[in-house]
């Protein structure tokens, strides 16, 4: 599974753009997996991404960390604890620091977890390996400490990964990793970054090479929009959010499309329409009353595909307006879409005099968006296994 978080307004006023894209990949029969991670943030001057895992050593592997003698990651002279408000408040709560001031485009932290937090044992073997494949201005790590009172299985300490970006106004990062947790052995072989050659500037489009050590190699790709085609080393083509292959001995083994509408790789494709669909409300539910639904002029399928899909809704966004889809079905010119037990009224005009009506998440002619995924698997007997919500278009020269 997949999804793509926007949150531009976490920084009111500065980020115009903060969406985080991951998406779980499962391996072997599906009780591991890893995921893939794209936090694409754009506005401001100075990025900090922070990431821990489970409480234990830390092995870092492609970084040449260097001890601060004294002080906190605030600096030196900044000794740990010291409060202080600002854009650096809380650095000074994080000590025992590490630095790389020149760090290289790919490094891997493997964190080992430790008793006696969820009833770990030694023998447990537990590991998450967190692999970076992002040009950052300087990495650090350092130990902070969860608030008491937690329970005996609480850990004392946390290991961060203080991974920095800098530069001028409205700065654009385009953080990437793979998260893997694993119990004795890895399931990641080795990955690396694929260059793309029509990279645009600013926010990234992301291609991964990921050999398991099962003998699969998954190509994992992100843009940063629905729409351009995107050309990568090795022949791979892909337009949209989220595209997925699975590769075993040079065959296409499964294919992954989520609010994105193509992917090829030495003579396979598989292209939806467009990532979304896209339409105007027409008409809505404007009653106060526990199950909504919405009307439209766009061409939906009606014929169960899109159930359980997400519709998004345009609005001033101080609440959500994402919509998981119960149904859709004809009604006259219009499409009906049921979007469930919801309801579109936000509250009221007056609160005072309820006879002035509702206020509501959205009105009519407000612009939607349904993102289009499809699955497409081979079965050892031959036989494909496949799930879209619109017309899937597929050529797949080694398949029976």
């Amino acid at each position: 599974g997949g999804f793509c978080v926007d949150s531009r307004e976490a920084y009111h006023g500065v980020t115009e753009r903060y969406e985080r894209t991951m998406a779980l990949m499962q391996v072997g029969d599906g009780n591991a997996s890893y995921a893939l991670d794209v936090f694409r943030v754009a506005g401001g001057r100075d990025h900090l991404l922070s990431f821990h895992a489970l409480p234990g050593p830390v092995a870092a592997t492609g970084l040449n960390l260097q001890p601060q003698a004294t002080g906190s990651y605030d600096g030196p002279d900044i000794p740990f604890a010291t409060s202080k408000r600002g854009p650096r408040m809380g650095y000074s709560w994080l000590d025992h620091v590490e630095r790389d001031s020149a760090p290289p485009p790919a490094f891997v932290l493997d964190y080992r977890g430790m008793p006696p937090y969820w009833n770990l044992t030694e023998q447990d073997n537990l590991h998450v390996r967190y692999h970076c494949f992002t040009r950052y201005s300087d990495v650090a790590l350092a130990d902070g400490y969860p608030p008491k009172g937690g329970g005996s299985g609480q850990p004392k300490v946390l290991r961060y990964l203080l991974a920095h970006s800098a530069g001028g106004d409205n700065l654009h990062t385009t953080n990437v990793a793979l998260i893997e947790p694993y119990k004795g052995q890895p399931l990641i072989a080795k990955a690396r970054r694929l260059p793309i050659e029509n990279q645009p500037p600013g926010l990234e489009a992301v291609a991964l090479e990921v050999v398991l050590a099962d003998g699969a190699t998954d190509y994992l790709l992100s843009g940063p929009d629905d729409d351009t085609v995107f050309e990568v080393e090795g022949g791979l083509r892909f337009s949209g959010r989220l595209a997925a292959l699975r590769v075993r001995e040079g065959r296409v083994e499964r294919a992954w499309l989520c609010r994105a509408a193509r992917v090829g790789w030495d003579g396979f494709e598989m292209a939806l329409p467009a990532a979304t669909y896209r339409g105007t409300v027409a008409r809505m539910d404007r009653e106060l009353k526990t199950h909504a639904c919405l009307w439209t002029t766009t061409p939906l399928p009606t014929d169960g595909t899109l159930v359980g899909s997400e519709i998004i809704v345009a609005n001033d966004r101080k609440l959500n307006a994402c919509y998981t889809i119960a149904g859709v079905e004809r009604d006259g010119d219009l499409y009906k879409v049921d979007c469930g037990e919801v309801c579109f009224v936000r509250g009221f005009v007056d609160d005072r005099d309820y006879s002035k009506g509702y206020t509501y998440n959205f009105e009519e002619g407000a612009e939607w968006a349904i993102p289009q995924h499809a699955r497409l698997s081979r079965q050892p007997s031959g036989a494909l296994q496949v799930s879209m919500t619109g017309p899937l278009e597929v050529a797949w020269p080694d398949s029976r």
